[in-house]
C-alpha cells in the first residue's frame, strides 16, 4: 500500500537507509513550469544538425510519435532517417545547456540543497542516476548550486554510459549499477540487493525495476501529476510526496523511528534476560 507522507504522517521503512540514488531533473531541483519547451526545442535543434530534409514542424510531431511508436522521443531519426543516436543526445543537452545559461531554468533555492545534506551529515551514502549525460549532470549541478554536495563522479551514471542507452524504465541495469557506484554487494539475490537503499524519482514508471531489486522507492508528485489510481495500479510506489523537500525528509524520520524501535527492542530483550537470571521463587 503506498503511504502518503506529511510531517504528521510520517513513514517508517523496514530497514534503516544506508544509500540514497537520487533522479536529477525535477527531483534534486526543481524544473520550471516550462522546462518541457527548453527540452523540446533542445531537441528539435539536435536533430536539424542531421536531418536537414526536415523542418521545424515536422521534427516536432516525429518526436511525439517516435514516442509513441519506439518508446524514446529520438529513436525515430536513428531508425528511420539514419540519425546517430550518440551525436543526437550530445547535440540535444549541448543545446539545452546554451539554452539554460543565463536564463531562469533554474532556482536554487528551489532544490534538495538542505535534504541533502542533511543526509550527509548523518552518514547516508548518496549517488546520481540520470537519463541526461554527463555534461548536462554537470551543468545542472552547478546551477542549482548542488555540485559541492555531489563532488564524487564515481557514484553518478547517466544513461550515455548503459549499453544501447538503455534507462531506469528499461530493466533493473542502471540500477544495478548505482548500488555498484555504492559499495553494495553483488552476493545477494537481485530482488534484495537493494535492501537499505532508495531510489527517489519524479517519473512512476522509472521506480518499477529499482522495487523489484528490493529498493525503497520515492514519488515526487508535485502538481498532482499522477492520479492516486495510476500510483496504486502500478504497485511499486512505497512513498509519495508532495514537495522535494520531503523526499529526504522521508528517509531522516524512518532512519530515526526504526532506531528508536530497535533500541526499545533491545532494551526489552536485556530486561528479559536479566529477569530470567532470578532465582524461582520457592
Amino acid at each position: 500500500m503506498v503511504h502518503y507522507y506529511s510531517s504528521e504522517n510520517p513513514y517508517m521503512h523496514s530497514a534503516i537507509i544506508q544509500g540514497v540514488v537520487f533522479d536529477l531533473d525535477n527531483t534534486l531541483y526543481a524544473e520550471p513550469e516550462n522546462a518541457h519547451e527548453y527540452h523540446l526545442q533542445a531537441a528539435i535543434e539536435a536533430v536539424l544538425l542531421q536531418c536537414s530534409d526536415l523542418d521545424e514542424p515536422r521534427v516536432r510531431d516525429l518526436l511525439i510519435e517516435s514516442k509513441d511508436k519506439y518508446g524514446g522521443s529520438l529513436d525515430i531519426f536513428t531508425k528511420e532517417y539514419g540519425a546517430d543516436m550518440e551525436r543526437l543526445r550530445r547535440d540535444q543537452y549541448a543545446r539545452l545547456i546554451k539554452n539554460t545559461t543565463n536564463s531562469t531554468f533554474f532556482d536554487p533555492n528551489s532544490g534538495l540543497r538542505a535534504g541533502v545534506s542533511k543526509l550527509r551529515i548523518a552518514g547516508i551514502n548518496i549517488a546520481i542516476a540520470t537519463h541526461g549525460n554527463e555534461a548536462w549532470k554537470d551543468h545542472a549541478l552547478a546551477e542549482s548550486v548542488l555540485g559541492h554536495l555531489f563532488n564524487d563522479r564515481s557514484v553518478h551514471v547517466c544513461k550515455d554510459d548503459m549499453p544501447d542507452f538503455a534507462g531506469k524504465e528499461a530493466g533493473t541495469q542502471m540500477h544495478e549499477r548505482a548500488l555498484d557506484m555504492l559499495g553494495v554487494p553483488k552476493n545477494k539475490a537481485l530482488s534484495e540487493r537493494g535492501i537499505g537503499y532508495v531510489l527517489i524519482e519524479d517519473t512512476l514508471q522509472n521506480l518499477k525495476f529499482a522495487k523489484e531489486m528490493g529498493e525503497m522507492t520515492i514519488l515526487i508528485n508535485a502538481d498532482n501529476r499522477y492520479s492516486p489510481e495510476d500510483i496504486e495500479k502500478a504497485g511499486y510506489v512505497d512513498v509519495i510526496v508532495d514537495t522535494h523537500n520531503d523526499a529526504t525528509g522521508v528517509i531522516i524520520d524512518s532512519n530515526a523511528a526504526l532506531e528508536i524501535q530497535m533500541r526499545m527492542r533491545r532494551e526489552a530483550d536485556t530486561g528479559l534476560e536479566a529477569s530470567s537470571d532470578f532465582p524461582e521463587p520457592l
